[in-house]
């Protein structure tokens, strides 16, 4: 059975600071979540197909202005596809907390250990 944590001791006090470094992060979380309605989404495969099936009928002077737009799409294709990772779970963000000191310093840092990692320094997270 769970005992109840007295709400003046250090554990209340860690506690809370837990609570709001959660709280902090799952705000910053919601803020960089796509809004419906943003910026619409391109279907980059699509898109090298018409280009590919637009090669047949071009003239040959045009040929290479078509390959190098395909290269342009598939290079950006490529890059999206890399950066869209599932997203960081709001629920659980987070499995391990680390405040780290540095001697010559009195400001100290949080490390927050998770399955995706999450960096804003203005925030104060990483």
């Amino acid at each position: 059975m769970r005992k109840p944590v007295p709400p003046e001791s250090e554990a209340a006090a860690v506690i809370a600071d837990e609570r709001a470094l959660l709280e902090r992060v799952r705000a910053l979380i919601g803020a960089r979540e796509p809004r419906p309605g943003g910026l619409p989404s391109t279907d980059y495969d699509q898109e090298l197909i018409a280009l590919r099936d637009q090669l047949a009928e071009e003239k040959p002077e045009d040929l290479a202005s078509l390959v190098e737009q395909m290269t342009r799409v598939s290079a950006i294709a490529s890059g999206r596809r890399g950066k869209a990772s599932a997203p960081v779970d709001a629920g659980s963000p987070y499995f391990a907390h680390l405040r780290l000191r540095a001697a010559e310093r009195a400001a100290s840092s949080d490390v927050l250990i998770g399955r995706r990692g999450l960096i804003d320094r203005a925030a104060g997270v990483q």
